[in-house]
């Protein structure tokens, strides 16, 4: 069985278009027969206009798409015997006729198919703009220098990812699960293709992550720079200083570095609780 999820925030007007889209698809990929659900976190009327399309809904965390994305995935994964998960955004800007080459690609042998839209630029059909350029930037150097392998992109609204990877998923923010998912999958000697993708302009709104570039930025940066092993390294260099210059401040630079290390310990295993929590009462 394969699941196909497409996670919704308040998408009341792109919703039915975007049904209607992927359903035309899907007829076209006679291989893929997928289990339906929407998992949706909306506050507006997204569930009524989608109602009656054949999905099943999952409600969503209450606390962002984040930890919606989490909690679809733990709650898919502990109730059916899964293939493969396919997730989807519901803005609009997905080529879903993409889906058969990512779905084809997973098959060889990958636990996850991502989409870039910078391994090939001609497929961007809009001008990005420049901010969000630089800081897709930023975070996809912190994902490369984080794997030991490069890549060009995190943000891409479709993926297909194996259920062991979904539900033993190891966590630290609400915001970065993109970028997360992408670094715990190599952390785990799992195979990872990002492959080339194209995504639309926007029809309406703007985007559901965050409302603030500023706070989207405080609230990833402590996540991604402990996913990158910053204090690994720093605690190496302080142990170097430590008997090179016998000086004891480098001991009370050690003692921060395993204080973080424990503390991503505590913290993936706080929110695999929190998800299970979420999980028994949703």
């Amino acid at each position: 069985m394969t699941a196909l999820i497409i996670f919704t925030k308040n998408e009341e007007k792109t919703i039915l278009k975007v049904l209607e889209d992927l359903e035309l698809c899907l007829k076209q990929i006679p291989d893929l027969k997928p289990s339906l659900f929407i998992c949706d976190d909306s506050e507006d009327k997204t569930r009524e206009r989608a109602e009656g399309k054949g999905y099943t809904f999952i409600k969503g965390s209450g606390k962002g798409l984040g930890w919606s994305y989490y909690l679809a995935l733990q709650h898919i994964t502990s109730k059916h015997k899964l293939h493969s998960i396919i997730t989807l955004d519901a803005d609009g800007q997905t080529d879903f006729s993409e889906i058969s080459s990512f779905y084809r690609e997973f098959n060889k042998g990958y636990s996850l198919v991502v989409g870039s839209r910078f391994l090939k630029k001609e497929l961007i059909s809009y001008e990005y703009p420049r901010i969000n350029f630089f800081g897709v930037k930023i975070l996809s150097f912190i994902i490369s220098f984080s794997c030991l392998k490069r890549f060009t992109d995190s943000h891409g609204g479709l993926r297909v990812m194996s259920p062991s990877l979904a539900r033993n998923f190891r966590f630290l923010g609400g915001h970065s699960y993109v970028q997360e998912t992408i670094i715990d999958a190599v952390e785990k000697g799992l195979k990872v293709k990002e492959m080339p993708s194209k995504w639309k302009k926007r029809s309406f709104g703007q985007s559901r992550v965050v409302r603030s570039q500023i706070y989207y930025a405080k609230q990833m940066l402590i996540p991604l720079l402990i996913r990158m092993k910053i204090h690994w390294f720093l605690g190496g260099g302080s142990l170097i200083f430590l008997f090179l210059s016998k000086n004891p401040t480098y001991i009370y630079l050690m003692g921060i570095c395993i204080f973080i290390e424990f503390y991503k310990i505590r913290k993936f295993k706080k929110n695999k609780e929190k998800i299970s929590y979420l999980l028994m009462n949703s």
